[in-house]
């Protein structure tokens, strides 16, 4: 038998309320037959052990009758079958670590009597040739069964402690005076909750989730936390929060919908993401460990978080305010039509910029975000020059004019996430080809005590002091719209947050990024990373 696509059919015959009256509705003929259209080669049916057999251990004929008849359905439309015994008397792999409770490798009794039932099921399928047999779900050693415990502890106190580190964050830009974060759980296919202050999960927030819309009632607000992954949109949880009475401005909605974007890059990473890896946990246990323990990965994301807020609060904190008061001049005031007018178009470009800046920070932590944490790594610094050289060579090619890159690489080390690094790298050097003149750009390497002084100069062109000082900040003259309305110009804030992590994660505190006249004419983007 050879197994290549197919379909688990979870929650049908386990992990379910056991009645006859979801046994009879649950899972159709009708759906065997789809599964088999879509181009499945086979299901895997997962059962408990009450299904067949009741808490004695005396047969369930009625129970395998249900198997037999998805057996059946299997069979007349070419389908293999697995059947999977998920859950046995004295085992449960929700229960791992719990020697209590799972007691199937430890008791003989309850091992003759898992013997018993597989030799039943045996002399109920052992001839057809479309059944094969998984004699028990994800079976762990003690060791491991006892980690996945700990850290299943951990998934769960993860909601609860995002809540309360970012309960400030969040109270400094929209005044609450409560925040809740509800996660989907994919094994129990429920909503955890967590609050700040405690209180039960609220109906809207299950609401919220079902129809994955924004809800807003009085004082409470909800909105479903949204994620890309694998190319597809999923909904891993709903942000909620309570409002101080009197507070509420007309851009809230703004930034509510931001602050969500970065928590459910938090709650993606930290706990499904995460959750995933512990579910295999065979494979992936030291891993996960790692992950979990070594990297602090929950610290690393509730740092991000509150760097993306703090960023915010300080650089972009004025919009609102700038906004209310054209609205105030253009409700209060008899203005002329071009006073309207200009007012209006003011309006326009502050909003714009204003959600430009937002999708900047979103854009940088979700490219920081992609594999869980800061990936802290020994890395050549001649490997960076090469990519970048690789990157420069694409980005030029077929351009009428003519741009050199020099690069002067050293033998030496950097600790630092790669990824990053590259990307840093990279909108350098599309910010520079922004230009289109003539020229040369160079790229040094310098050692600086316990540091690597990276150089970008740009021969082409001469910046001041006063706009070099001004590089790294957001700036509405420099800030253009793409073709697809994407915002552009925005190069110098991405690596200026990439700086900003390393700062906090390379090991080493004294990373920095500035600017300053070159030598001979044009300008220096400079940064420094850890040597190793």
């Amino acid at each position: 038998m050879k197994l290549e696509r197919g379909i688990n059919l979870g929650g049908y015959l386990s992990q379910c309320v056991h009645s006859t009256e979801h046994y009879d509705a649950f899972i159709q003929e009708e759906d065997i037959r789809k599964i088999a259209s879509m181009g499945f080669d086979h299901v895997r049916l997962a059962i408990d052990y009450e299904v067949l057999e009741d808490e004695y251990g005396r047969t369930r004929e009625e129970g395998f009758a249900y198997v037999t008849r998805v057996v059946e359905w299997c069979k007349r439309q070419g389908l293999n079958i697995v059947l999977d015994l998920h859950k046995a008397y004295g085992y449960d792999f929700n229960n791992a670590g719990d020697k209590k409770k799972n007691i199937l490798f430890t008791n003989k009794m309850v091992q003759k009597r898992f013997v018993k039932l597989w030799i039943k099921i045996a002399e109920h399928y052992a001839n057809e040739t479309h059944v094969a047999f998984e004699l028990l779900n994800e079976v762990v050693e003690q060791e491991n069964a006892e980690a996945l415990q700990r850290e299943e502890s951990t998934l769960k106190e993860i909601p609860q402690r995002i809540v309360d580190e970012a309960f400030g964050s969040v109270n400094e830009l929209l005044t609450i005076d409560r925040m809740g974060i509800a996660v989907y759980n994919e094994t129990t296919h429920l909503l955890e909750y967590a609050s700040s202050p405690g209180q039960e999960m609220p109906e809207m927030v299950q609401l919220c989730f079902d129809s994955r819309e924004y809800i807003s009632e009085q004082h409470r607000q909800a909105i479903p936390l949204m994620v890309e992954a694998g190319g597809e949109h999923q909904c891993v949880g709903v942000l909620y929060l309570e409002r101080r009475e009197g507070t509420e401005q007309e851009t809230d909605r703004l930034l509510f919908e931001l602050v969500a974007r970065y928590v459910a890059i938090v709650v993606f990473n930290a706990v499904v993401k995460l959750a995933t890896k512990y579910r295999d946990i065979e494979s992936a246990h030291e891993e996960t460990q790692r992950a979990s323990w070594e990297d602090s990965m929950l610290h690393v994301q509730n740092m991000v978080l509150d760097n993306c807020l703090s960023t915010i609060k300080h650089e972009t904190i004025y919009y609102p305010n700038k906004i209310k008061q054209i609205i105030g001049r253009l409700n209060a005031q008899n203005l002329s039509e071009k006073e309207e007018k200009e007012a209006v178009e003011t309006m326009t470009e502050v909003i714009e910029y204003y959600k430009g800046i937002f999708t900047i920070l979103s854009s940088c932590a979700s490219r920081q975000l992609e594999e869980v944490t800061f990936r802290r790594t020994t890395i050549p610094v001649q490997e960076l020059f090469e990519t970048a050289g690789k990157y420069f060579k694409k980005s030029v090619k077929n351009r009428m004019d003519k741009i050199e890159l020099e690069m002067a690489p050293i033998d030496a080390r950097v600790i630092g996430d790669v990824n990053q690094l590259r990307f840093l790298l990279e909108n350098l050097i599309d910010e520079a080809l922004t230009v289109h003149e003539d020229g040369v750009l160079r790229l040094q390497a310098r050692k600086d005590d316990e540091y690597i002084r990276f150089l970008f100069t740009d021969t082409r062109r001469e910046k001041s002091v006063l706009e070099l000082n001004q590089l790294f900040y957001p700036n509405l003259a420099r800030m253009t719209s793409g073709e697809e309305g994407e915002l552009r110009g925005t190069e110098y804030l991405v690596c200026k947050q990439i700086i900003r992590d390393h700062d906090e994660f390379a090991g080493r505190r004294g990373c920095r990024i500035n600017a300053e006249p070159a030598e001979g004419g044009g300008f220096t983007v400079y940064f420094t990373i850890p040597r190793r």
